[in-house]
């Protein structure tokens, strides 16, 4: 098994990682816009929600620090590179599939106070991929 399916599969293994990854993303899209801002209220919030999601993920990584994993990941022809690059693309990968569906069920709920969902995704995608580079350095 790969490095990337691994991290894809332990991110799934908690019931809170489930609820974090799944459920409070869709619940943030449905918080009320208030007057006065450009995006709903909601979308505000999601930021603060995928660097939490983003702590949350990369927080195996120090468990296998303190258990000894990255010891063996030493020894082994895997590279620490390969290691921290695939853990950040199955975590990366996580996160933009979340802010996909984050952003399609927000224009689909506020129709046209959206600007461009297509951008948004993209720049939601280089907060993601960077939260998670952050907190893997």
């Amino acid at each position: 098994m790969t490095i990337f399916r691994f991290a894809l599969r332990r991110s799934f293994r908690g019931p809170f990682n489930i609820l974090l990854l799944c459920v409070l993303p869709v619940g943030v899209v449905f918080i009320p816009p208030v007057e006065g801002t450009v995006l709903p209220l909601g979308f505000h919030f999601y930021g603060q929600v995928i660097m939490f999601a983003a702590f949350l993920m990369v927080r195996s990584v120090v468990d296998d620090r303190t258990s000894g994993v990255l010891a063996r990941v030493a020894a082994s022809p895997v590279s620490h590179f390969r290691y921290l690059g695939e853990t950040l693309a199955a975590y990366g990968l996580l996160l933009v599939v979340q802010n996909a569906l984050v952003v399609a069920l927000g224009s689909v709920l506020y129709r046209g106070r959206l600007g461009s969902p297509l951008l948004q995704v993209v720049a939601f995608a280089c907060f993601s991929i960077s939260s998670v580079a952050f907190c893997l350095a």
